[in-house]
């Protein structure tokens, strides 16, 4: 929905949206998906992605930086995406919030919360801060 949408399709989600508290398996944890996400390896890796591409586009010559605002003025496409990922970077402290809570790492980590609104750059330093998912969310046998 949002890769159609974008941000206009998710603030109604944004807004309405209740979070249950999740619960994964021990395996769940283990595996690909949830593996990879948590994994402080991704995190670094996005950081230094970010930090290049934001290197890239201060180094970018003023000639492109022109450019880049005769399309941005020109086409609704390149508009619209900029205001998008603006949109979503505005919104990314809601996201980072709830996992916060959900990590009971509000009250040492609340500082990260301004941070967030850096775009990219915020939440990608929170997700390598970030600490494990708590045992209280992992369910193994003895929890069932």
């Amino acid at each position: 929905m949002s890769f159609f949408g974008g941000a206009y399709a998710l603030i109604p989600y944004f807004v309405l949206w209740r979070p249950p508290p999740p619960v994964a398996d021990k395996e769940e944890t283990e595996r690909w998906p949830l593996k990879i996400l948590e994994s402080k390896i991704t995190a670094v890796t996005l950081i230094l992605g970010g930090v290049v591409l934001t290197i890239n586009a201060g180094l970018a010559g003023e000639g492109a930086w022109k450019e880049f605002f005769q399309y941005f003025r020109e086409s609704k496409f390149i508009h619209a995406t900029c205001i998008d990922f603006l949109t979503l970077s505005t919104l990314s402290p809601f996201w980072v919030y709830n996992d916060m809570t959900i990590r009971n790492w509000f009250n040492k980590g609340y500082w990260l919360l301004p941070l967030t609104l850096v775009p990219y750059l915020g939440p990608t330093i929170y997700l390598s801060l970030r600490p494990p998912l708590p045992s209280a969310m992992v369910m193994d046998e003895k929890n069932i």
